[in-house]
């Protein structure tokens, strides 16, 4: 695949938008009675051989992961992020085809996640945490994100003791019950959900895969490490997802400069967790990357024309 392909949609997408011891010999004298002669005795130590017990004990598999994933209900906790507020956290619940609201008219599948939430810690002066600091939910549908939305679920028809994740602003200590709405494509079906990107086990796509890996997630990451060095960080989950997101918007796009525009707003519109960011900071490592996603969905790049 050739990267001036894609550089020349860029440009059309952008203008459009021993111790030691010793010992003391003591000498007895008698005048009468001759010195007795010396006797020395030797004993020597039966050699002791101790064996040493080796015990291995199997790691205990890491749970959040799409192999290992969180059952829902239980929490874990994240590490402080923005404010330093910090979280134990679950994904409770999870409710597919929720009825549309009367207002909403767009196609598509409702899906509502609940939870429990506490605030764990918070730095600096501020009595409650922000709303802003409350971890991502996250919904997979298809190989790509779900969008979150608000007010398009009648959510009373499955709960009713939740809050929606920015009315909480919470003191340290207090916890709390969330819920979060999201909409999928009509006919898509969940690939998992995660609170940022410990998933919990919850998939309707279980023992399927939401696009064809045709090359191993280590490979690409191997590869498309010569040119980007911090592409070694990610991890095979969060390439994995890349690779279907990339693929996935490929397949929502008419064009190849549509295509263009979508990876430029995965480098700059906050698509991206913080720490896959991290990897791209120029729309040429974005761009450097999908070089290798595309090899996966080869069919949608004849398509588009990237080649």
């Amino acid at each position: 695949m050739k990267k001036q392909a894609l550089a020349i949609a860029f440009a059309l997408a952008l203008a459009a938008c021993g111790s030691e011891s010793s010992s003391n010999a003591i000498e007895s004298e008698s005048a009468e009675t001759p010195p007795a002669a010396e006797t020395t005795t030797t004993t020597e130590a039966a050699p002791t051989t101790t064996e040493a017990t080796t015990t291995t004990t199997e790691a205990e598999p890491e749970l959040g992961t799409k192999e290992n994933p969180y059952p829902l209900g239980q929490a874990h906790s994240r590490a402080p992020g923005f404010s330093g507020a910090g979280w134990s956290i679950s994904i409770d619940e999870v409710f597919v085809d929720v009825t549309l609201d009367r207002w909403n008219n767009e196609p598509g599948r409702c899906i509502v996640l609940t939870g429990t939430a506490t605030l764990e810690s918070l730095e600096g002066d501020e009595l409650t945490a922000s709303s802003f600091s409350f971890p991502e939910i996250v919904v997979i549908a298809d190989g790509r994100k779900a969008e979150s939305t608000v007010h398009e679920c009648v959510v009373g028809e499955v709960t009713t003791d939740t809050e929606w994740i920015l009315d909480l602003e919470l003191m340290p200590g207090a916890t709390a019950r969330w819920h979060r709405e999201f909409m999928a494509p009509e006919g898509s079906k969940v690939d998992l959900v995660a609170v940022e990107n410990t998933v919990y086990d919850f998939s309707e796509t279980a023992g399927e895969q939401a696009f064809e890996m045709l090359y191993d997630a280590a490979d690409i990451r191997t590869v498309a490490a010569e040119d980007n060095p911090k592409v070694r960080d990610l991890s095979t989950d969060d390439i994995e997802l890349l690779v279907g997101v990339m693929c996935g918007l490929a397949a929502e796009s008419d064009t190849q400069e549509q295509w263009a525009t979508y990876l430029y707003a995965m480098q700059t519109g906050g698509m991206l967790d913080p720490h896959v960011q991290e990897a791209f900071t120029t729309i040429e490592e974005i761009v450097g990357f999908s070089t290798f996603a595309l090899t996966n969905c080869r069919e949608e790049a004849d398509r588009l024309g990237i080649s």
